[in-house]
């Protein structure tokens, strides 16, 4: 099976560095050329995705629908794929956070805690582990889109390469970055970008 991990497209919280969550928002004008170009380079490709799986949050479907060129319909929405939900965090600017939740949240995620229903990493972690472990089990040699988001995607390559909790964000996950996944029958390897 092959497994390719999409991030959604820019939006304007993404840009004000504003925590989203799982709060519904929508793509901006460059996050949708992004889906766009997203779109060409996967029929450049010629890659090809028996099913696709999305985040039900409006930011991930508009994205899935840009690139794949598919309505909405054909999409398996899949809450265990949602962003990380951040509680009371959501909405809020890094700056107005403060730098004890940027060493936290960034650089210690390990210690992080969240506010009112908001999740832990470890909880995020175990959450998406559950996804990728469904699809190994029955979709062998199938080829999958996910559409996800920033910090699920962390927490989807975390559990597939055993990353060490410091080290959660060293790997780059831009808007509509795309990462391909295959496993048969066995572990998940990373195998492209």
């Amino acid at each position: 099976m092959k497994l390719y991990l999409l991030r959604h497209g820019q939006t304007d919280m993404n840009i004000a560095h504003r925590l989203q969550g799982s709060t519904n928002t929508p793509l901006n004008a460059t996050g949708e050329a992004q889906a766009r170009a997203l779109g060409e380079e996967i029929k450049a490709r010629g890659l090809h995705f028996d099913r696709i799986y999305c985040s039900p949050l409006q930011r991930a479907v508009r994205t899935a629908e840009l690139a794949t060129g598919r309505d909405p319909s054909a999409f398996r929405m899949e809450p265990s794929i949602e962003e990380m939900h951040m509680g009371d965090l959501e909405t809020h600017s890094y700056e107005e956070l403060g730098p004890t939740f940027m060493e936290t949240f960034f650089h210690d995620p390990a210690q992080f805690v969240p506010r009112g229903d908001g999740e832990t990493f470890p909880e995020l972690i175990e959450r998406v582990s559950g996804f990728l472990e469904a699809l190994r089990k029955e979709l062998p040699g199938e080829h999958i889109l996910a559409v996800s988001h920033g910090a699920a995607i962390h927490c989807m390559l975390a559990a597939v390469e055993h990353t060490p909790m410091k080290d959660l964000w060293k790997r780059k996950v831009d808007n509509c970055s795309l990462i391909t996944l295959e496993t048969e029958g066995g572990p998940y390897r990373l195998i492209g970008r």
